[in-house]
């Protein structure tokens, strides 16, 4: 998938992961996708997906993974609740990975990275449904830092922040930023 000059692709092997280096939490996030996404993605455990510029597909600047997820009707706001069972399960996606090289956190990346998780959500709606989008910080400060692109707060079990962002509000998202039409 091309997103202005950068591509995304699911990894591989033509992949150079041990230059990623995120500069946050000695480089937990770094050393995760050299080490271990790579294996992640080939059990099915996840799908991670490279960010790299147009001219060098095989050197990340941002990463992300994706895998099912579900949450349960109590973990809902109302409003998403709306003629849907108290008993039902949501299908729903976790995005359990988002970083960032710290060579390219002054400029957009992360808002191309962002824009790549949304457009990979809804393509992979297309053949699984999904209601939401999930993600679970430790961090307080990444809460404001998700909720810029429309995440929301919500209570679970996980101890830190639950953030949701509802299909629909994806569509919306991306809609306003000339990179989704409804068919």
């Amino acid at each position: 998938m091309k997103i202005g000059s950068y591509t995304l692709a699911q990894i591989s092997d033509q992949h150079f992961l041990s230059d990623f280096d995120c500069k946050h939490d000695d480089n937990r996030l770094g050393e995760w996708l050299s080490k271990y996404a790579y294996d992640e993605d080939l059990k099915d455990l996840s799908r991670v997906w490279i960010l790299a510029k147009e001219e060098q597909p095989g050197v990340p600047v941002g990463y992300f993974s994706l895998s099912d997820h579900q949450l349960l009707s109590s973990e809902v706001q109302k409003k998403y609740r709306t003629g849907i069972s108290k008993t039902r399960a949501h299908p729903a996606r976790l995005l359990g990975k988002f970083a960032v090289d710290y060579r390219e956190q002054k400029s957009n990346v992360s808002n191309i990275l962002m824009a790549a998780v949304f457009l990979t959500y809804l393509n992979a709606n297309e053949y699984s449904a999904a209601r939401f989008l999930v993600l679970h910080t430790q961090k307080p400060r990444l809460v404001e830092y998700y909720q810029r692109f429309g995440f929301v707060k919500f209570e679970s079990n996980y101890e830190g922040s639950s953030l949701l962002i509802s299909t629909e509000n994806i569509k919306t998202y991306l809609s306003e930023a000339g990179l989704y039409e409804e068919d």
